[in-house]
């Protein structure tokens, strides 16, 4: 049986009282023979009577502050039982806050990732499409982009020579302004 068992204490509680009271009776048995013993010992009957009362009430207030003390302790303990829970209990609260956070902080994490697997599956989904166009149309497309690049090619080209002849065009006559003006 576990010592710290309601059972087990209440138990040696009763043997504490039955101890007492067996005492106590033992005691009272002194006090009588005390009182009885009469001029044998050659005390007299109020010397005898105040031994045995001095012995009963020293046992009696011995026993009443062992109880006293016993249950400040008790009551001590309780208090740092109380204590204790108290604190266990705000601990459980504090845990249960932060858990509350972490689960909130990891389902706004779970959002994030969900929201990135969609960009990603909707850019594969774009990729899968692309790769569908079959090669016919990749070289038609290829083509297209030739000619427009050498379109362009030949435009620059042109653009560049028109801007030589200009340049050229209008070099002559400044040319000739600044030989009429400059001695």
């Amino acid at each position: 049986m576990d010592r710290n068992s309601p059972h087990y204490r209440s138990e040696r509680e009763a043997w504490g009282f039955v101890t007492f009271f067996s005492v106590l009776f033992l005691g009272q048995i002194v006090f009588i023979v005390l009182a009885a013993g009469g001029p044998a010992w050659g005390w007299s009957i109020p010397t005898r009577w105040w031994t045995g009362a001095s012995v009963m009430a020293l046992f009696i207030i011995a026993r009443l502050l062992r109880w006293k003390r016993k249950a400040r302790r008790l009551l001590g303990k309780e208090e740092d039982l109380q204590w204790a829970m108290r604190e266990r209990m705000d601990e459980v609260r504090k845990a249960i806050d932060r858990s509350g956070q972490v689960l909130h902080d990891l389902r706004l994490y779970m959002d994030e990732q969900k929201h990135a697997a969609d960009v990603l599956l909707e850019r594969a989904e774009r990729q899968r499409r692309l790769l569908e166009v079959d090669k016919d149309q990749a070289q038609v497309i290829r083509q297209i982009l030739i000619e427009e690049s050498v379109q362009n090619m030949r435009t620059g080209r042109r653009r560049e020579w028109m801007f030589f002849a200009l340049g050229m065009a209008a070099s002559i006559p400044i040319g000739v302004l600044i030989n009429l003006y400059v001695p």
